[in-house]
């Protein structure tokens, strides 16, 4: 499975969970090349992410990156075009309506800058 070269982070970061979810383990050079990216981003995607969701990893040789079993349906997450619009409808509110969405930004978005 190749995946373009052309999303921004927070799509690549998207798809890692998605591919982690649907994987029983993925090591980081096999997602290096899925992204076409370098190891050294991975690696930095695999940080902000465990950030938000549980991940574990196995060393050696049959090692990988994981979610484990129990965890996989925890949390969903926003997709890039449900954030971008919860954050134009955030522009016009004020008070605690504003303050309560971008909680849920908060809560469901991977993006770092929420």
């Amino acid at each position: 499975m190749s995946v373009s070269k052309d999303l921004s982070v927070f799509d690549r970061r998207m798809k890692i969970i998605s591919v982690l979810m649907n994987n029983e383990q993925v090591s980081r050079p096999e997602l290096a090349k899925m992204f076409s990216v370098s190891l050294s981003a991975i690696h930095r995607d695999i940080n902000a992410i465990s950030r938000y969701t549980p991940i574990s990893s196995n060393r050696g040789r049959y090692g990988g990156i994981f979610i484990p079993d129990k965890l996989k349906r925890i949390k969903n997450y926003l997709s890039h075009d449900e954030e971008h619009l919860i954050r134009r409808l955030s522009n016009e509110l004020t008070g605690e309506d504003k303050l309560l969405l971008q909680h849920i930004l908060h809560k469901f978005s991977m993006s770092e800058n929420v």
